[in-house]
């Protein structure tokens, strides 16, 4: 009986404060088509934020800072695809104005892409699907768990037997 009076006490309370939440996320995305999702992922944080949500001092400010927080999230994942599709496709010619450089930027910018193509063609077909979803995709592991026809632990110990196939070479061939 208590979580029904739960579950509709914050059906109001999200039912009074979606103007807001919906007008936060338009301050930063400035695209309708964006908005629903990221009001649904609002709105799915907030409910599991809902015990701290009643109790809070100021639970409209909880729940804008939420929004502000989904937001923010999408952005970074936004700029770190862009970032990795722009070094994929420019193949060599490293721009200095994307953020910061890690290992996976380095195979994707060309300095490593070839040999790593490569062993990745070398791996097995579950192996090799694994580790490029997971690298170049950037799919989670479920997704690739769907893909492969397994277990999500299962395609964790393909992508992590696989990278660690490519690491191995490559350190035996002097790349790293």
């Amino acid at each position: 009986m208590k979580t029904i009076d739960k579950k509709r006490d914050f059906e109001v309370f999200i039912e009074r404060y979606r103007g807001y939440m919906i007008n936060s996320l338009w301050r930063v995305m400035k695209d309708v088509n964006l908005i629903d999702d990221m009001l649904q992922q609002s709105l799915l944080r907030a409910w599991q934020k809902r015990d701290l949500l009643f109790e809070h001092v100021n639970p409209v400010a909880l729940v804008l800072r939420i929004c502000g927080h989904v937001a923010t999230d999408f952005l970074r994942a936004k700029l770190r695809r862009q970032a990795r599709f722009n070094r994929y496709c420019d193949r060599g010619r490293y721009r200095e104005d994307v953020w910061r450089e890690e290992p996976m930027d380095r195979i994707l910018r060309g300095e490593l892409f070839d040999r790593v193509e490569k062993l990745i063609s070398s791996l097995s077909v579950r192996q090799g699907m694994a580790v490029q979803m997971r690298l170049f995709e950037e799919a989670d592991y479920e997704q690739i768990a769907r893909k492969i026809g397994c277990g999500t632990s299962t395609a964790r110990l393909h992508y992590w037997r696989g990278k660690e196939q490519i690491r191995e070479a490559l350190l035996a061939s002097g790349y790293c």
